[in-house]
């Protein structure tokens, strides 16, 4: 069995943390969410890649934040 750099929940709390980060956009979010996802297990991946993340850090678009 191959061993991870990290563990399954790891990678879940850099996702989730990511996700709601305010000062990372749509596309930089989407970039760190694949190159987590590379550090994970096959078994993590199809774990994981199911979260999409369209929005992080609350934010609607371009200087519009959720309230």
């Amino acid at each position: 069995m191959e061993k991870h750099l990290l563990e399954d929940w790891e990678i879940k709390l850099m996702l989730d943390s990511v996700q709601q980060a305010r000062c990372v956009s749509v596309h930089e979010a989407n970039e760190i969410r694949n190159k987590l996802l590379n550090l994970t297990s096959q078994r993590g991946r199809s774990r994981f890649s199911h979260m999409i993340m369209p929005l992080p850090g609350n934010v609607r678009g371009v200087g519009q934040t959720v309230r």
